[in-house]
């Protein structure tokens, strides 16, 4: 680094890119050699010959920024020196290799909110996003290669001395090799154009610029404001332009964009009318996991609009959706399917689509042994699903019932309510309420009031309120409300005929079949409810908990519960 600091200062550029290759052999993915750079100002040195005026310094320079900006302090101490703004800048210049490796680096960069704000208030939201025009690209160096011919009149063919012009190069880069070692798909995007093998190719090395700034975009992305500037700026038409090559290496970075902005409004508007949703379904069939993942996720994000969904099922998206639910071992795209799945069901005709290809008996499987990410997108789609009585036929035949049931005892606020309203629409069948039921009762009977034995006391504070297992001061856990007071109702204890308590898990249960609209929307029970209030709509429901609960036979028969049951506090 000494030496590069050296040749800069003397002026010598030939010695500069020799001292900038040498750094090159070094492994600059490992942290030991970021931070000796960063160390020995080796920061300032390569920011500074970006000020420059020599191409090949700025290359190497930024090569060598690309590398070492994937660790999160180097990021920040290329903010901290006023890196960016001078890369937003190289961002103008005719040199497309240069352009490629400054888009790279800030979406390297970008990786923070203090990064994002600096681009954007550089500038750099706009120029990024006209890196991703390759149409207007090629039809400016076609227009420069190949002139418009000259309106002659009556002149005769003018005269040519010498030999005839090479042609235009303007499929050069077609069959050569990226960075990335993948071929580079042109794509023939002509409209009315006669010459379709000539002029409606896309360079190789426009299709490079175009990912690389659709790399910084997607690192941007992640704000809000950088979001409303990439519309703004024009950016959607241009993503959807992009999302109609082949080349898989483009339209990660691309697809990734629109996720992220799928989540405001004005985009999903933008998306379905640029048409993407078709594209995003056919790219579902792509054999590369990450663009299968980033489609499905872009296509939960949009499926809140009743249009998208129709769209989705017209271009024959749920299909694939449902293939990929039988590949376990890739858990992001794996929550992304799940997801996608669970909008999609809100249409009736798409959870028909679903039952026909087996989707049903595959996500009942999915409810044991999976991340919570996945189990709230997976109770969301049955909960969905089951408002139908032959998908409540196929969960409860399938064994849907218990891990449901089982469920309930999470703490995740978002997977409760899928839970409850899924348990919900599954309790209106007689037969999935009872076996509901009952493992709600054995759970009640046997674990939430067996008091531990007075060797084992604690105490007040130290004893698990549902198992009565010691619990040390330092692990204590939040649990929620209706188990932390299961021996207490929402208006108070609620005796049975046998004396004990029926509590709160039954009415936990069997309230969402007449609540459902409350629970959907995120607000969970209330435990200060009016009795009138919280009996409305469900005594049956509850005569029949109590007619289970005082059912002889061996169902209760392994724990039976004392006259009087007071919970450990």
């Amino acid at each position: 680094m000494n030496f590069v600091h050296q040749a800069s200062s003397g002026g010598n550029q030939t010695a500069t890119v020799i001292a900038l290759c040498s750094m090159k052999d070094f492994n600059l993915a490992q942290e030991t050699c970021q931070l000796a750079i960063r160390d020995v100002g080796g920061l300032e040195v390569l920011i500074n010959l970006l000020d420059t005026d020599e191409v090949k310094c700025k290359i190497g320079s930024l090569k060598i920024l690309k590398e070492i900006s994937h660790n999160p302090q180097i990021r920040r101490n290329i903010v901290d020196l006023g890196g960016l703004p001078i890369m937003v800048n190289i961002l103008d210049s005719p040199h497309k290799s240069l352009k490629c490796l400054a888009a790279e680096t800030i979406a390297n960069v970008a990786k923070f909110r203090r990064a994002r704000w600096a681009v954007r208030h550089h500038g750099g939201i706009t120029k990024l996003v006209s890196t991703t025009d390759i149409i207007g690209s090629t039809a400016a160096a076609t227009e420069t290669r190949c002139p418009a011919p000259h309106h002659r009149g009556n002149r005769g063919p003018r005269e040519v001395s010498g030999p005839p012009p090479p042609a235009a190069p303007i499929a050069a880069g077609l069959g050569q090799k990226t960075g990335a070692g993948s071929q580079v798909a042109l794509l023939d995007c002509a409209q009315n154009s006669a010459e379709p093998a000539q002029s409606s190719l896309y360079d190789a090395r426009d299709v490079e610029v175009a990912r690389c700034g659709a790399l910084a975009l997607w690192s941007c992305s992640k704000s809000y404001a950088n979001k409303e500037a990439i519309r703004k700026a024009g950016g959607i038409p241009l993503l959807a332009r992009l999302l109609k090559t082949s080349h898989e290496n483009m339209l990660i970075p691309v697809v990734g964009t629109l996720q992220e902005c799928a989540s405001e409004e004005n985009y999903r508007a933008a998306i379905k009318a640029e048409r993407i949703i078709e594209n995003l379904v056919k790219n579902l069939n792509s054999e590369n996991e990450q663009l299968q993942e980033h489609c499905a996720m872009a296509i939960y994000q949009c499926a809140e609009d009743e249009e998208t969904r129709d769209l989705v099922r017209m271009h024959g998206g749920l299909k694939p959706l449902a293939s990929l639910l039988n590949n376990t071992d890739n858990k992001e795209r794996l929550a992304a399917v799940t997801g996608a799945i669970w909008k999609c069901s809100i249409s009736k005709e798409n959870v028909t689509k679903f039952r026909e290809y087996k989707a049903i008996e595959t996500l009942v499987g999915l409810l044991t042994d999976q991340p919570e990410e996945v189990l709230v997108n997976v109770v969301g789609a049955l909960g969905e699903c089951c408002q139908e009585y032959e998908n409540r036929v196929i969960v409860r035949k399938c064994g849907g019932i218990q891990p449901l049931v089982n469920l309930l005892v999470g703490i995740n606020q978002a997977l409760l309510v899928n839970v409850t309203k899924a348990v919900g629409a599954c309790a209106v069948e007689p037969e999935s309420m009872m076996i509901a039921l009952a493992i709600l009762l054995w759970f009640h009977k046997n674990l939430a009031f067996r008091k531990p034995p007075p060797s084992r006391r604690l105490p007040k504070g130290l004893v698990h309120q549902r198992t009565g297992t010691q619990l040390p001061r330092d692990r204590k856990r939040k649990r929620p409300k209706w188990l932390a007071g299961a021996a207490e109702g929402p208006m108070g204890p609620a005796e049975d005929s046998g004396g004990g308590t029926l509590g709160w898990p039954i009415a936990w249960l069997t309230a969402p079949v007449f609540r459902q609209q409350q629970f959907s929307s995120g607000h969970l029970p209330d435990r200060s409810a009016s009795r009138s209030e919280f009996l409305s709509g469900w005594p049956i429901v509850l005569a029949g908990g109590a007619l289970i609960a005082m059912a002889p036979g061996p169902l209760f028969a392994c724990s039976p519960l004392p006259t009087t049951v007071t919970p450990t506090r």
